[in-house]
């Protein structure tokens, strides 16, 4: 048996298939199994997954019809057996020595999470263009309420969220039955809040491991979902309740979880931009109402505090209550985060360095 099982979810990405396998398969660790699990591919992505099992018997592949991410994801979840488990998106990939260094850590500190950095690469016309480290700060913590109070502070940064910045320990996964929930978005926050509970020691680390892809083709992450704000509530209460286990948690912890809640918000009014939102102005203006008067909204708004002059403007004018102008803001940063994705990224690098 290996001790790490590395599960990939595939779907369509025949053109960045082979990079991501590559770059498990040239692991300076080489005890691990992987298993690439085809979601209904139309393209020749099925039959990629075929040929290399044919080359390493490490390698095994399971075809499903497709039912999305979270079933896919649930799927490797289901198969695991190893001591350890690792997400890495098709469309990404690792760099070499990612097993080696997070199994050598969760053996030394007997974690239950591995949590690591990784790098934004920007990649334009198929040139990097751009790279942005994302990194957690050292630390290993046993105490739930220090757990909790980072999590939250790294979400901020986008580093709590995502599946693929972590090695998971199989066993918490198995007893806990927890599982990305099927017919969602945000599933990698929601399963992530839910393991919370079970985890009695995380070790972060201060290296990155993991190359996240931002690239011209489409990730749920720069689409248009009419139900964002629908989870995005139902991840913020989730979090809030969460929170409540520990009344002796800051209120600056609190104050940031409701930042986060008001800057995905944010997001979705960004979304609005997108050509695939077919939406005229006065719609728009209309949504951006809506999501104004929605009591969660309002409670977190007044309640939530930034700490960098770009988290500060967003708070402004989402205090401003003024459509109109939420919409300028949102347009100005929609241009900025779609159409120069370099800028965008540069700047996100400067918020987090504030």
């Amino acid at each position: 048996m290996a001790q790490v099982d590395v599960v990939v979810p595939v779907y369509n990405v025949e053109k960045f298939l082979p990079a991501c396998v590559d770059s498990i398969l040239q692991q300076t660790f080489s005890d691990f199994s992987l298993l690439l699990v085809d979601d209904g591919s139309t393209d020749k992505s099925g039959s990629l997954c075929d040929q290399y099992a044919k080359k390493d018997s490490r390698i095994s592949v399971v075809h499903k019809e497709n039912k999305g991410l979270s079933h896919t994801r649930n799927v490797g979840i289901d198969h695991a057996n190893a001591q350890y488990l690792l997400f890495v998106d098709s469309d990404d990939f690792l760099e070499p020595d990612t097993l080696e260094q997070t199994v050598s850590a969760a053996q030394e500190s007997g974690a239950d999470l591995i949590l690591f950095g990784y790098y934004v690469d920007v990649v334009k016309d198929g040139k990097l263009e751009d790279r942005t480290r994302n990194l957690p700060e050292k630390a290993f913590l046993s105490d739930p309420v220090r757990i909790a109070e980072r999590m939250v502070s790294l979400k901020r940064n986008f580093l709590f969220d995502p599946a693929w910045n972590k090695l998971y320990r199989t066993e918490i996964l198995k007893n806990s039955q927890v599982r990305m929930p099927e017919g969602e978005i945000f599933e990698d926050t929601a399963f992530n809040l839910s393991l919370l509970p079970f985890l009695s020691s995380v070790d972060f680390l201060n290296k990155c491991f993991y190359h996240y892809m931002q690239r011209d083709a489409k990730r749920i992450t720069n689409s248009y979902h009419p139900e964002k704000p629908v989870f995005l509530k139902k991840r913020h209460l989730s979090l809030m309740k969460y929170l409540e286990r520990f009344p002796q948690i800051g209120q600056e912890t609190v104050a940031t979880a409701n930042f986060i809640y008001i800057k995905y918000v944010f997001s979705g009014w960004i979304d609005l931009f997108l050509p695939e939102c077919h939406l005229a102005a006065e719609k728009r203006l209309q949504l951006i109402e809506k999501d104004l008067e929605e009591p969660v909204f309002q409670k977190a708004l007044a309640d939530a505090d930034g700490s960098s002059k770009m988290e500060n403007l967003v708070l402004k004018i989402a205090k401003s209550k003024n459509p109109k102008r939420i919409a300028w803001l949102a347009k100005i940063l929609y241009r900025m985060k779609y159409q120069n994705k370099k800028l965008f990224f540069f700047l996100k690098r400067k918020n987090m360095e504030e």
